[in-house]
This record gives C-alpha cells, structure tokens and sequence, in this order.
C-alpha cells in the first residue's frame, strides 16, 4: 500500500471521521435526487442525518446544505476499501421512507421546470394554411372567412343563401319512410325531430321504394368508408357521385351534369398568381350546364362554331372548356385536411369568376361598349361544396370590385386583354353556412343532403342560367 493510501486510510479509522464521510455520500445523494424530482409542497420532508434517512426534520435552505458539502472530505475514488478490507460501494443501502426517495435514477417532472421557458421548437403552420395566407395577397386578392355580420355582404349572395336555408330540412323525410327508418335505426329514429317528416301524396310507392333505396346505399356505402379508413377515391365513387346522381342524374328538370375534373387542370389564364407565380390547385367534381339539353346545347355551338372559340370555363380540358361550369367540389378522406380542401376550391372559384368576368368584358366589347371598367358586381356568386369524409360544407364565392378602381396602372395590366386591372378586385368565399352543413352519417342527415342538392338544382336552372345565357353568353353569339 503506498504512503497516500495509508495516510488516507488511517484518517479513516476514527469512527467519527467515517461517519462524516457517509454522510458526505448520503448529501450527494439527496442533492443529485431533489435535483431531478419534485420535493413535497409541505415545509416538513425526510432530510438524510447521521442515522440515515428516517428522522423527519425542518427543510433545510439550499444555503446550508452547499455549506455542508463544502465543508465535507474530497470524493473518494470507486473501488476503495475501508480500514476492515471492505468495500465501502459496496455498503447495504440506505433505508428510505417509502415514496420518498429512491436511489434508483427515474426522470420527473418538477414544478420549477414547469414554469420554465420550453426549448422544444414550435410547431410550423400547415401549408394549407400558409396558402390560404399567403392567396389574400394573390392577384386577385381570395379571401376565405366565415360569415360576418361587421362585413356586409352583396344582395346576390343573400338572396342565394335565403334560397339555400329557407325552411331546409323541413318535412324532408317521406311519412311512409317511417318504418324503414325505424327498423334499420332505432336509435337514430328518435333523433329525429316531427318536422323533418312531410306530406307524400305526390310520390308513388315506386318512388318511395326508389328514394328508400338510395338512401340505404348511401349510408352503408359512407359507413364502410368511415369504419374501414378507406381513401379519397373511395369517398368520391361511393358516396359523392351516388348522392349527386340520384338528384341531378334523376331529375328531367335538371340542366346540370357531374363531371370529374379530378386530373384537369384549369388555365394559366384564369389563375390568382402569388408574386407573379401562378398558383395552380384542382378540384375533384364540377357541377355544369349539360349539352344534352336541346337549348343549351345549340348555345354551345353557335358560340364555338363560326371562328368564335371561346372557352365558356377556365379549365383546360377540351370538353370543359367549352361547357359552362357552376359550382367546384373538393373531396378528402376522413383522414383529409378542410383547410386543404378549402385552398383549392377557393382557387377552382377564383378561376371561374375570372373567366366569367372576362366573358362579360368580351361581351361589352361586341356591343360596342366600353369594357375596361367591367363591374364585378354584375356577376352572380358561385356555391361549391367541400367534403371531408361524412361532412359536407357549403360556401359561396363572388368577386367584388375594390374602392381603388382607379388606381394607376401598370404595363402589366395593360398587357390584360380585358383591360382590367385585377389587383384592384377581390375573391371572396365566405362559409360555411352552419345551417347548411350537411352529412352521410346519419339517415336524418342523408335526407337533408338530398334536399340541399335539390335546392342547389333549382337555384341553378331558375335563377343563375336565365342570368348566364342572357347577360355572357348571348352576347357573345
């Protein structure tokens, strides 16, 4: 043993100078632990003394124990052995109040790290949203928000959301449907309220059983795709197309059809550009004026036939862009984004009111009227649906003219074949309209969808094409 080791160990002999270094050990301990654990918020708590961890004692002041452990003997190595030959790591444990303390390292939170400043990194908007952000200084401007009583909005657009929500989901539901609804959901049954059943005198028994029928597919189609996490394809095949079809596909009234513009994409022309980058988004269906209509059709070809070629929508496809398009839907999954969605038909609307607005320029033209101050209040909004797994939400897109018409302008916008300045105009979609909201999960819910999808029909035969043909289109021909 070198001289180092016996000066070291014969200070050691005294029994009180070992028992100064055990209890030199057990502070560190005890510091090491109520650095990393919580201590109890009573003023009295189990403090190590020279008998070890079982005497109850006054807190001490962190004061005092930095005292005691500086005036405690230097660390000794691991490994060393007392005056007996024995191992002093090697020493039984301390005994320890149980829950107290444990000697075994665990992490737990305290409640001073909880009041400090977190360093975990934040989390990064969504690019949905950056894009939504970023399209409120597109050119044009598109603005999504809900409805706002502090921001009036114009006499078309009320006029179309009156005639969406007036008495909806009323008297909905055929009285002799009762049954069925009783038999394959009872519980849901008693969810739904008196008024949503109505009068069936106009509906034979083969229209009831048809109408039963849809709606039964509808909801086990919606119910797998939910239950089973199925795609978005899969939400468009099975339930989006069998819940337009069965009102516009059924309807002889109607002058709409359902198209997939799933892999179109819409004209360069027609698009809000960020920076002078245009910004291209799709959606999955169109609602348009059909050419299987005798009326409509023959409009369409006087109107590309003769050298005149215009495009009557914004999207790129040959046969779309020679149709009229009304109303945009986007799709997604249950595990889909509604912010996401609503990017892209708010793009898909912007691009419709634009190529609306410049038909109407080109219009005024042919008359022989000044069309570089075409009002964009002249032009009827748009609705358009987004849809994420059950739950369908309305919106209404319509573009105004801003208090800056007058604004200088630029070689840019005298490059614009119209003539207009677009910066000065501004996209909005408001929505969605609560009392429009509508969805697959129920068979309640389906009824009102229906109902909606009518409404959207008529809106469109009696109201918005009497308006195209005879203020775009017609002057055109």
């Amino acid at each position: 043993m070198s001289t180092d080791q016996q000066k070291y160990y014969g200070y050691l002999n005294s029994e009180d100078e070992q028992i100064r270094v055990l209890e030199a050990k057990e502070w560190r301990i005890y510091n090491w632990r109520e650095s990393v654990s919580t201590p109890p918020e009573s003023d009295l708590h189990f403090v190590p003394t020279k008998d070890g961890f079982n005497s109850l004692k006054r807190k001490r002041s962190s004061q005092s124990l930095d005292s005691n452990m500086a005036t405690g003997p230097a660390k000794r190595k691991r490994g060393q052995l007392a005056s007996d030959g024995s191992n002093l790591d090697s020493s039984p444990p301390l005994s320890t109040p149980s829950g107290i303390l444990s000697l075994q390292p665990r992490l737990v939170m305290s409640s001073r790290s909880s009041h400090s400043k977190s360093t975990s990194p934040k989390r990064s908007p969504s690019p949905a949203g950056k894009l939504l952000n970023a399209l409120r200084t597109s050119r044009p401007a598109i603005d999504c928000r809900a409805l706002d009583d502090r921001r009036p909005v114009p006499p078309s657009v009320r006029s179309l959301r009156k005639a969406l929500a007036k008495d909806i989901g009323v008297g909905i539901i055929p009285t002799n449907l009762k049954t069925q609804l009783q038999e394959v959901d009872p519980e849901g049954f008693d969810d739904i309220p008196n008024f949503a059943f109505g009068s069936d005198a106009s509906k034979t028994e083969g229209d009831l059983k048809q109408l039963w029928d849809a709606v039964f597919r509808i909801r086990k189609a919606a119910r797998s795709c939910k239950d089973y996490g199925k795609d978005e394809n899969a939400w468009c095949l099975g339930v989006v197309q069998k819940v337009l079809e069965e009102v516009i596909g059924a309807s002889e009234s109607s002058l709409l059809e359902l198209d997939s513009v799933q892999s179109q994409l819409i004209d360069p022309t027609f698009l809000p550009a960020v920076d002078h980058i245009p910004v291209n988004k799709k959606a999955d269906y169109a609602l348009a004026f059909t050419p299987d209509n005798l009326g409509i059709g023959s409009l369409y070809n006087k109107l590309s036939l003769g050298g005149h070629n215009y495009t009557l929508s914004h999207m790129s496809d040959t046969y779309t862009s020679r149709i009229a398009i009304f109303c945009g839907i986007e799709v997604k999954s249950t595990a889909g984004s509604e912010t996401e969605a609503l990017a892209q038909l708010a793009i898909w609307s912007a691009g419709a009111l634009e190529n609306l607005r410049k038909l109407g320029c080109f219009g005024l033209k042919k008359r022989g009227e000044r069309y570089d101050r075409y009002s964009c209040d002249q032009l009827l909004p748009i609705p358009g649906w987004t849809i994420v797994g059950n739950e369908w939400r309305l919106y209404i897109a319509y573009k105004s003219d801003s208090d800056e018409s007058d604004a200088e302008r630029t070689e840019e916008d005298e490059n614009d074949p119209t003539g207009i300045d677009q910066s000065n105009m501004r996209v909005s979609v408001v929505g969605p309209i609560s009392a429009l909201n509508a969805s697959t999960n129920s068979y309640h819910e389906i009824f009102k969808l229906l109902d909606l999808v009518k409404r959207v029909d008529a809106w469109a035969r009696d109201v918005y094409w009497p308006w195209l043909e005879e203020q775009i289109l017609r002057p055109l021909v």
